[in-house]
């Protein structure tokens, strides 16, 4: 009788230490579930935000790095990595909601939103629903085409290309991915990681958030006008960055640095360097509140 209670005991034990090894999750304002990672400690809390087909392990290297000195926390938007998907519309706006939630849960000050690729229209709109917590928004290969006008041509391009999307959606994809997230000599590691995340993707939201970039650009001027905090760039240089056109969408001015010899995913192709710059950044950002 005591063998057996121990035995079930150690079960029980067992089943609990596998329970807490999940990561911890924010509800969000549609009752989904938002997992996130928080590690360190710092007078800046800084909260990664992932790019399209992405999720949060995309940040590990940047995690590991940066929470020697701040508070880092890196989240998978809903329908993404470990987060539950139960929503209809997949929205820039939904997507900030998301942050919200994981930023409110943690009772975080000081935030430094930190977001790539598409989620520059997720940093955007967190840091106007978070504007009393938000002290800084930090774009990783953002923002390199403000100047390009959304003209009747352009519309008819982007409507060819959502044609070829929902006729082959993994071809399209993979297409797209070449084209404007690969370049050659890439790792073929990291290459294939990108390609799997994105053909492999749900398509009732990658499809929805390519179309969200694409009908939410002139919004986006008009968010970056009105930005009361300070916007921090670091891009590749492999596809120039439209400087002269950001300085007339923002006022109150940026700061602007490349990397080298990198493609769309800095984090992954050169986290070192990255992490370099990103601290960098930080540095200047707490020199600034103090």
């Amino acid at each position: 009788m005591i063998k057996k209670f121990t035995l079930s005991f150690l079960f029980i034990a067992l089943l609990a230490s596998c329970v807490s090894d999940a990561p911890p999750t924010a509800t969000t304002w549609d009752g989904n579930e938002i997992s996130y990672i928080s590690k360190g400690n710092g007078q800046l809390s800084v909260v990664f935000i992932h790019g399209w087909c992405a999720n949060k392990s995309y940040w590990e290297n940047q995690i590991e790095a940066l929470s020697k000195k701040h508070r880092v926390v890196a989240l998978d938007l809903a329908g993404h990595g470990e987060s539950s998907g139960r929503r209809k519309h997949w929205t820039p706006e939904n997507f900030s909601k998301d942050v919200v939630a994981v930023v409110r849960e943690l009772n975080l000050k000081q935030v430094v939103l930190v977001g790539h690729s598409v989620a520059e229209d997720v940093l955007i709109r967190a840091s106007r629903m978070l504007p009393e917590r938000t002290v800084a928004i930090v774009g990783i290969e953002n923002f390199k085409n403000t100047g390009i006008e959304m003209t009747d041509s352009l519309r008819g391009e982007v409507n060819r290309f959502f044609r070829l999307v929902a006729y082959d959606y993994k071809g399209s994809a993979k297409a797209f991915a070449y084209d404007q997230l690969l370049i050659p000599g890439m790792d073929p590691k990291v290459r294939g990681r990108i390609l799997r995340d994105v053909v492999e993707a749900d398509t009732s939201i990658s499809v929805p958030i390519l179309r969200g970039l694409f009908e939410d650009f002139e919004l986006e001027k008009s968010f970056l006008k009105e930005m009361i905090v300070p916007l921090h760039l670091i891009n590749s240089s492999y596809r120039p960055t439209d400087t002269t056109h950001l300085k007339k969408f923002c006022p109150n001015g940026f700061s602007f640095t490349e990397i080298d010899s990198c493609g769309h995913y800095p984090m992954l192709e050169r986290p070192a360097e990255l992490n370099k710059k990103l601290e960098a950044v930080l540095a200047e950002i707490a020199a600034n509140k103090s």
